[in-house]
């Protein structure tokens, strides 16, 4: 039996089955007469639209829901995950992106990026997305530096691309995230200095060994000289005091009996003789002169 009624602008078709109570109606029997009306063609093209209809209603709430699930699912991770066409332009992105830069994905595809990444990271960053037109790679990555909208610092991120295949093997587009890795960058950095500051301090201390080496050649040269310049200094005077005491013995007791040019040369040698005395006797002194008084 059926029965036909309608509300507003609706046409509705009630169908009904009368059941006999006379035995209990077992679960199998139910799911056999579900599978029967299931089956069972459609008695007019009106149904069959009905009935394509409410398929393409049911696939859509799905679809809504699977998109619904997919969503909540990405914002709730802690990262920027995106989707990309085959020419590079965003067609999806979770809330992450628009809280961590400010914008959104339509502005992003119209000015390429610009205002997100650091310039010195922008051609590598565009070259990427030239890459994933045509590379048939199965996964791209890439180290780069995003503006933070909140406080205008550019913190490092690692970008990865992996390409969505369809059935015939091709690429329909492009899944991707962006992790936050300023906190490991700063860390290899720091390590690295760390590196650097012990290599630089062990140089030094090499260096430092290298230069008490050479202050210690330089002390023992110095003694050296002292001491030569000390012996030469006596042994030089007792010839220089000769020859003054000589020239002026001359110049006293046999001045009358030289001739002029002869008392000039004896008068020059004697002066010159107490000019190198007085110079020796000023190198001895220099010699036992101690450098270190005057540090």
């Amino acid at each position: 039996t059926f029965y036909v009624s309608k509300v507003e602008n609706q046409t509705i078709v009630s169908l009904y089955f009368f059941i006999p109570n006379s035995h209990k109606i077992q679960v199998t029997q139910v799911q056999s007469w579900k599978t029967l009306f299931k089956a069972e063609k459609p008695l007019s093209p009106y149904e069959e639209i009905k009935v394509k209809n409410e398929q393409l209603q049911q696939l859509a709430s799905k679809l809504q829901e699977s998109e619904d699930q997919y969503k909540t699912l990405t914002n709730s991770l802690p990262l920027i995950i995106f989707s990309l066409d085959k020419r590079g332009e965003m067609i999806y992105s979770n809330d992450w992106l628009t809280h961590y830069s400010g914008f959104i994905s339509e502005q992003l595809n119209a000015t390429k990026w610009k205002e997100v990444v650091h310039e010195a990271d922008y051609h590598s960053f565009v070259a990427l997305l030239d890459e994933c037109l045509s590379s048939v790679a199965l996964n791209i990555k890439l180290e780069c530096r995003l503006k933070h909208q909140a406080t205008g610092q550019y913190l490092w991120h690692l970008i990865s691309l992996a390409p969505l295949k369809i059935d015939n093997g091709s690429t329909s587009s492009w899944i991707g995230f962006m992790a936050d890795i300023n906190t490991q960058k700063l860390l290899e950095a720091t390590l690295k200095n760390n590196e650097e500051l012990q290599i630089t301090q062990l140089q030094l201390r090499e260096q430092e060994a290298s230069l008490q080496q050479v202050i210690i050649e330089l002390n023992r040269s110095n003694r050296e000289l002292k001491d030569f310049a000390y012996v030469a200094s006596h042994d030089l005077q007792e010839p220089i005091r000769k020859i003054t005491f000589y020239g002026d013995y001359l110049l006293t007791q046999y001045k009358d009996q030289l001739d002029e040019k002869a008392v000039t040369y004896l008068t020059n040698l004697v002066k010159a003789s107490k000019r190198m005395r007085t110079l020796v006797r000023d190198l001895l002194v220099y010699s036992e002169i101690n450098p270190a008084a005057f540090f």
